[in-house]
């Protein structure tokens, strides 16, 4: 089986003028969230091994703060420029690329693409998980989904299963 976590940017600040999208920073909700959703995947038992980053500053910082939370052995970091604001569409052929002896792979990229790819990979199955992610993906939620599959190119709506969506206020 292999897992496949994606993770929305925590909350950043508006852009100040003059500053282009790509450099807008987390503000401090956001550095507080990226470092409870590191600590609640390590509270999980949650173990990606590679970490696929889009290249925006605020990604990167949120994989930041996701690693102070999260503790030693984290994820071998991987940044994406194409990932920047990138459609499901695109974040899936990403995925598809990875190496087939990876068993579990972060995502950390940008509305709406990730929530559209979740939602995509979650099917038409009816679930607790499924409903949740319905309503929206905020800043710093996650959806886990899991997938039988030798390889990453197989991950689709058909294999996968949303196993669960955390939100940064959950409790636990």
């Amino acid at each position: 089986m292999k897992v496949l976590y994606i993770l929305r940017h925590g909350k950043s600040s508006a852009a100040p003028a003059g500053l282009e999208d790509h450099l807008r920073p987390l503000d401090g909700e956001g550095r507080i969230e990226a470092v409870a959703v590191g600590a609640a995947f390590a509270r999980r038992g949650w173990r990606p091994q590679v970490a696929l980053v889009s290249s925006a500053r605020r990604t990167r910082e949120t994989f930041e703060g996701f690693l102070a939370g999260f503790g030693s052995g984290g994820p071998r970091l991987q940044i994406e420029e194409q990932l920047y604001l990138a459609p499901a569409e695109r974040l899936h052929d990403e995925l598809c690329a990875l190496d087939d002896a990876t068993a579990s792979a972060l995502i950390v990229g940008h509305n709406p693409g990730l929530h559209d790819l979740a939602l995509a990979l979650a099917g038409k199955k009816q679930s607790a998980a499924r409903d949740r992610l319905l309503r929206g993906f905020p800043p710093c939620a996650v959806a886990a989904v899991e997938f039988e599959g030798a390889h990453w190119y197989d991950l689709s709506p058909a294999t996968a299963r949303l196993a669960d969506v955390a939100f940064p206020n959950d409790p636990g």
